[in-house]
């Protein structure tokens, strides 16, 4: 099942699935959010105040979960716990603010799609770094962003 609040999602734990979190004013998620066992994916969407760091360690808790997204979060820097999210097959940061990616990002060794759509202030040199060093990335999303001014886009496409 798919809820809308945390604390919708921590009265059924054995029914969460996904949570899609819209306009949340949360900065940190509870304790009690490691009990979701079953979580697969986690969509943030229009959450500025969120404190990402204490996020995404309690993410990290969740050994089942595969998705992550941060969209229109007005994110510049993910923090380096997003190094802990081992499992994570899937992870996008769409319509933020975002100038760099951490070194740590390559280390989600799961990671198979990455979606930077709509980032256009993120130095590509150094995100190509990151990006290149994470083992099963198949899918990349750079749409809607300046790569394509700076002729990256081709050379991610084959890379």
């Amino acid at each position: 099942s798919t809820f809308f609040t945390v604390g919708n999602a921590l009265k059924n734990p054995e029914r969460c699935a996904y949570i899609y979190l819209e306009y949340d004013s949360l900065t940190s998620l509870p304790k009690k959010f490691s009990s979701l066992n079953h979580l697969r994916g986690i969509l943030f969407k229009f959450c500025p105040v969120a404190k990402w760091d204490s996020v995404f360690m309690s993410l990290s808790q969740i050994n089942s979960l595969e998705y992550v997204e941060l969209s229109v979060c007005k994110i510049k820097f993910l923090p380096s716990q997003i190094s802990l999210l081992r499992n994570i097959k899937g992870i996008s940061f769409s319509a933020n603010e975002l100038t760099s990616l951490p070194a740590g990002l390559s280390s989600c060794s799961n990671l198979t799609f990455v979606s930077l759509a709509m980032n256009s202030q993120i130095d590509w040199s150094d995100a190509v770094s990151v990006l290149g060093k994470i083992p099963n990335l198949t899918s990349l999303d750079i749409s809607n962003d300046a790569s394509k001014d700076l002729g990256l886009q081709r050379f991610l496409i084959t890379s």
